[in-house]
């Protein structure tokens, strides 16, 4: 989804950040949490088709028009999963979770 945020210039911009309902989004899974189901953080492409494009946002800023985000870069997401190593590129699904967004049906490219 595109959205206005505040650029590192504290004026409205326009970047890309993962939203519920997304589908494809690419990314790199950034670390694992080993575990029964098996846990991790992903980070979703800044520019998408473009590997390891990062938030070119401000830090604390959030979507204009709805809710802020208080912190952070919003292209980092949990998920849940197996057999997935730091570093690998991933493209994966978006959807609303209890607190938040969370990256499902994630696969390797």
């Amino acid at each position: 989804m595109i959205g206005q945020f505040m650029n590192l210039n504290g004026r409205p911009a326009e970047y890309f950040y993962p939203a519920a309902g997304d589908t494809g989004v690419e990314g790199t899974i950034v670390s694992i949490q080993e575990g029964f189901t098996g846990t991790g953080i992903v980070r979703a492409d800044g520019v998408q088709g473009v590997a390891g494009s990062g938030w070119a946002g401000a830090p604390a800023s959030g979507p204009l028009n709805t809710d802020p985000i208080s912190y952070g870069s919003p292209l980092v997401l949990p998920f849940s999963g197996q057999g997935f190593s730091a570093g690998q590129r991933v493209k994966f699904d978006v959807v609303a979770a209890p607190y938040g967004v969370q990256a499902v049906n994630v696969q390797a490219i």
